[in-house]
């Protein structure tokens, strides 16, 4: 458990300056505050998925910078060079199984991909309208 702990504080860490291939575009959400006092009132938020739902690979290159939560240590030898040498795409709702329509979410376990059900088992945050994690 302690090992895959240091491995994700290691990626964290050499993902963290990494620029996105193309903008991310996180589906919009209405959602609902509701207090005794004050009834409910609208928010507009959004949903982002975790970060492993991303590809991260080298620049101008398909070749991944981490493959099953293992570094490539040759793109990446330190966190430095690792943001230099790679990209994070935007994530791929769809594939991911994930959908928004006004104030409903739905997260698909499974997508068809060329005809075959594949696992999407998505996981998602909600952000606010400043686009921060909201508890």
């Amino acid at each position: 458990m302690a090992i895959k702990g240091l491995a994700a504080l290691a990626l964290l860490s050499a993902i963290h300056g990494h620029q996105p291939a193309s903008p991310d575009q996180p589906p919009n959400l209405t959602t609902w505050i509701c207090t005794s006092s004050g009834g409910c009132v609208a928010q507009d938020t959004s949903i982002v998925l975790e970060w492993e739902s991303r590809v991260i690979h080298e620049t101008d290159s398909p070749t991944p910078c981490l493959s099953t939560n293992v570094i490539n240590s040759t793109i990446c030898p330190d966190p430095v060079t690792c943001a230099q040498n790679c990209v994070v795409e935007a994530a791929n709702y769809t594939h991911s199984g994930v959908s928004t329509a006004g104030d409903t979410l739905t997260l698909q376990q499974y997508v068809h991909e060329n005809g075959q059900p594949q696992p999407a088992s998505p996981r998602v945050f909600l952000l606010g309208p400043d686009f921060q994690y909201l508890e």
